[in-house]
C-alpha cells in the first residue's frame, strides 16, 4: 500500500499543524472585513415614506354617503338598528391614492370623468372654476393635507376632508353617522 494514501484519508481537523484550539488564519485583512460590513441605516425619507403609506387611508366620501343614506332612509336613522348595513362592509378604506381613484371609477360610475390634475384631488376638472354653474367648489389653496397632500384652500373644507377621506375605519357607527348627517 503507498504511504501517501493514508494521509489522504485523515480527517483536516488532524492533519492541522496549527494545533487544537488554535486560530485560523484569514485570508483577508482586518481592514477588508470592515468595508465589507453593513452600515447601520437612519431614518431616511425613503424609510419615513413607507411608515406613511402605512397610516395613510382614504375613505370613500360617496360611500359614506350612500351608507348614511341608506341608515336615514331604512333604518329611521338608527345605525345600530337590526338589519342595519355595517359600515365597514359598505365603506372601504385604500391606502393609496390610485387605488381610491380606481374605486370612483369602478363603483361611481366616474369613468367619463376628466379628473382634477391636483395631487390627491378626485373632483373633476372643472370643480375650482369660477365660471362652472354654481360656482366653484372645494377650491384648492395653501392647506395642505397632511396625510396625502392635497391643496385646500378654506379650513372647512379641510376639516371637511379630513373627517370624511380620511375617517377612521374602526369608528362608532354612531359616529360615522354624525360625519353623513353633517
Amino acid at each position: 500500500m503507498d504511504p501517501r494514501v493514508g494521509i489522504l484519508n485523515v480527517p483536516a481537523s488532524l492533519r492541522s499543524s496549527a494545533g487544537i484550539r488554535s486560530k485560523r488564519l484569514n485570508s483577508v485583512s482586518a481592514d477588508e472585513r470592515k468595508k465589507a460590513k453593513r452600515k447601520k441605516t437612519t431614518n431616511t425619507s425613503r424609510n419615513t415614506k413607507k411608515t406613511n403609506q402605512n397610516k395613510l387611508k382614504f375613505t370613500c366620501e360617496d360611500c359614506i354617503d350612500d351608507w348614511g343614506w341608506k341608515i336615514r332612509n331604512y333604518f329611521d336613522g338608527d345605525p345600530d338598528k337590526k338589519g342595519a348595513p355595517e359600515p365597514k362592509q359598505a365603506i372601504p378604506t385604500f391606502n393609496t391614492i390610485a387605488d381610491y381613484k380606481n374605486h370612483v371609477i369602478d363603483a361611481h360610475d366616474s369613468a367619463d370623468v376628466t379628473f382634477c390634475k391636483a395631487k390627491s384631488c378626485l373632483r373633476g376638472d372643472d370643480h375650482d372654476d369660477v365660471n362652472r354653474p354654481g360656482g366653484p367648489c372645494a377650491s384648492h389653496g395653501d392647506i395642505i393635507c397632511k396625510f396625502c397632500d392635497l391643496s385646500i384652500k378654506f379650513h372647512q373644507h379641510h376639516d371637511h376632508h379630513m373627517k370624511i377621506e380620511h375617517a377612521d375605519p374602526n369608528m362608532e357607527k354612531k359616529e360615522l353617522y354624525e360625519l353623513y348627517v353633517k
